[in-house]
């Protein structure tokens, strides 16, 4: 973050619904544009102000790809301006997929010693 920094906006707790990613960041006014529009039309009028998302773009609502997809666009689009954490969905997404990778491994290498 830079030091003319006088703004900070957190969003958080998406859970999948980029519908409510897109109605929070209009609220905040941050940018500029149709956020249902192509990224580069985009611009961020408030060069003093930042934007951290708190994590938990995943899990229980209805769409968690689009949710990601439109997160990652804006960290893409303003990546001075925008920040993306991770949230304990998807540290724990990460950990489940780690932890299958890990017992599969265990398993082929069992399976190939038995033969």
């Amino acid at each position: 973050m830079s030091d003319d920094l006088q703004t900070l906006w957190a969003i958080g707790d998406l859970h999948g619904d980029p519908l409510c990613a897109r109605h929070w960041v209009r609220r905040t006014g941050l940018v500029a544009g149709d956020l249902d529009g192509a990224p580069e039309s985009w611009s961020w009028p408030d060069a003093t102000a930042h934007l951290i998302f708190m994590g938990d773009y995943i899990d229980k609502g209805p769409q968690p790809r689009a949710t990601l997809d439109f997160v990652r666009a804006l960290t893409d689009r303003f990546p001075e301006r925008v920040t993306a954490l991770l949230g304990n969905h998807e540290v724990n997404l990460l950990h489940d997929r780690e932890h299958r990778r890990q017992r599969t491994r265990s398993l082929c290498t069992a399976a190939c010693r038995r033969r």
